[in-house]
């Protein structure tokens, strides 16, 4: 049986923040299970994988300064085009059944948005890479103690994860 998630229709008028209530987030009227930590963590980790075979071979093509803004260019555009133009998820997330929505109204994530998304965690790893690791480590574990279970650059973004509606099973007699 296979389920799709369907947006609220207007994703113009944000809806007042309401806090969730045992992990979950009125979206557009509609209430959503936030995805828990350790799906979240599960999911990226399946990313990493994905992005550290795309990198190795794009670095194996490639020498010089050129590589390293290669490396850079993928690691920005694997999230954002992704969230962007396939349903809000990406590869790890489409595993774990959760997807990167707007907070507040449950619409799908702009392409402007999710490169906002995708930016503000380049600059928690690139900044975490330069000062020991401290803002990537913030940034990662941040979803562990959140209300919304926001990463960082969730709240940069105004999105919000979280895990992909199922439909109800229909009986027919």
């Amino acid at each position: 049986m296979t389920s799709s998630w369907e947006p609220p229709e207007d994703d113009r008028a944000p809806l007042p923040f309401a806090p969730p209530v045992s992990g979950q987030e009125d979206l557009g009227g509609s209430t959503f299970a936030l995805a828990s930590y350790g799906r979240r963590v599960a999911g990226y980790l399946i990313d990493t994988v994905v992005m550290i075979l795309v990198i190795w071979v794009a670095a194996a093509l490639t020498s010089g300064p050129f590589r390293v803004v290669l490396v850079l260019l993928l690691t920005l555009a694997y999230p954002w085009l992704l969230i962007a133009f396939a349903g809000g998820q990406t590869l790890g997330m489409k595993a774990l059944r959760i997807v990167c929505v707007q907070d507040g109204t449950g619409a799908p994530v702009s392409v402007a948005r999710s490169l906002g998304r995708s930016a503000a965690a380049m600059v928690f790893i690139v900044g975490g890479g330069l000062i020991y690791s401290i803002p990537t480590i913030l940034d990662l574990l941040w979803p562990a103690w959140d209300k919304k279970r926001q990463a960082l650059h969730d709240k940069v973004a105004g999105t919000v994860v979280i895990v992909v509606p199922t439909a109800e099973p229909t009986v027919v007699f």
